[in-house]
């Protein structure tokens, strides 16, 4: 598929990780958490957190509930993100943040991120291949952790080998 005339494509840099979580979006959104403060441990983490639809949350509940959760970097929505990046005097996006964003709003989204957390099952191979496309730009290392219920480890399995991921 193309994207404003370029091939979509998952770059070879990028890392999949799928992990199985109990109590539906909730449970994901506390696995969310807990792996935002894991990757901060690292250095610092540019991370997009997106809400697959089929998860059921809406932006500002996950917002509120990463805060409490204790998610680090703190998130903020996608729009505060990319504000940060316009309005940096540099224009380089800041060292760390998590932001939050809704599946259907990340086809076009251009930002240096060194991460993505999928929050639920993405809704196609083409969506997860969108979403995946965010990280690992110019050669740079990323990873994408899909954080998935139990029983869809059977459609991502077979996603995995049509993406080649």
């Amino acid at each position: 598929e193309e994207e404003n005339g370029r091939k979509v494509f998952i770059p070879s840099t990028v890392d999949h990780y799928f992990v199985q979580v109990d109590g539906g979006g909730g449970g994901a959104l506390a696995k969310a958490a807990e792996v935002t403060r894991e990757l901060s441990k690292t250095g610092p983490r540019r991370i997009l957190i997106v809400l697959s639809t089929s998860c059921g949350l809406s932006v500002k509940d996950s917002l509120g509930a990463l805060t409490f959760l204790n998610a680090d970097p703190k998130p903020i929505q996608l729009q505060e993100a990319v504000g940060l990046s316009a309005n940096a005097p540099s224009g380089e996006p800041p060292a760390s943040f998590s932001c939050v964003t809704m599946e259907d709003m990340v086809r076009g989204l251009d930002m240096d991120l060194t991460n993505v957390i999928i929050v639920g099952k993405a809704n196609s191979p083409d969506s997860y291949t969108h979403i995946a496309g965010r990280v690992g730009r110019a050669g740079r290392k990323g990873s994408v952790i899909s954080l998935i219920g139990y029983g869809e480890e059977g459609k991502i399995e077979s996603w995995r080998k049509m993406l080649d991921v």
